[in-house]
């Protein structure tokens, strides 16, 4: 039988979000920040926040201008913190977050689309059957992190995520980038495995390229 001892020595230990707690407490699961949150522990929004914002940022920069990104993940954190109460672990924290702030920079743009403002032509970069036009070398998985540590590569490379087609340029964000499981890409982009396989083929075969032409000064 279960004694009163027992839960005593089970339950998690309450959160001390006091200042000199804060370091430990951005270690916590992402369910006891989260019971943090929604209790009015001090601090912990803000670590929820700083924990979460630079995927956001990064996500909302996919599909809008930079000018833009910030508008997105306001409303994107307004939409995430109403909807906090009831969110029921179906899927990462970090998962859902990205979710929604999708759904405010597609939103978003659908407006500005209707206020006149169109985006810049995307280059012809595929064949008639969706190929690449040029073969080029295979991608290694773990390269973009090694190479953004140089901040010149890393504005070509933004520069060359930004003339990808949008679900090539989402698929290297979510997996590459943001690290997501295969079955969160999936589900966000609304697409089979096989079909994100291919889209991360094509963009990182693109950013290959990038790459070379960078390092050979072209």
């Amino acid at each position: 039988m279960t004694t009163p001892e027992h839960h005593a020595h089970t339950a998690p230990r309450p959160i001390d979000t006091d200042a000199a707690q804060v370091p430990a407490l951005c270690d916590e699961d992402d369910r006891l920040l989260i019971a943090a949150v929604l209790e009015g522990r001090d601090g912990a929004l803000e670590i929820l926040i700083r924990r979460l914002q630079p995927a956001l940022l990064r996500t909302a920069r996919a599909i809008v201008d930079e000018s833009r990104a910030e508008d997105v993940t306001q409303e994107a954190w307004i939409n995430i913190l109403r909807s906090l109460p009831e969110f029921r672990w179906d899927a990462a924290l970090k998962t859902w977050a990205i979710r929604i702030t999708l759904n405010q920079a597609f939103s978003l743009r659908r407006h500005d689309r209707r206020q006149q403002e169109r985006e810049a032509p995307l280059p012809d970069l595929f064949n008639a059957r969706g190929h690449w036009r040029e073969r080029v070398e295979p991608w290694h998985a773990d390269t973009p992190e090694a190479l953004l540590s140089s901040e010149q590569l890393s504005q070509a490379i933004q520069r060359g995520l930004s003339a990808l087609p949008e679900t090539q340029r989402l698929a290297l964000l979510l997996r590459d980038i943001e690290g997501l499981e295969m079955t969160a890409v999936c589900n966000i982009l609304d697409v089979s495995a096989s079909n994100v396989r291919v889209l991360l083929h094509r963009g990182r075969t693109k950013l290959r390229e990038v790459i070379d032409a960078f390092q050979s000064g072209r």
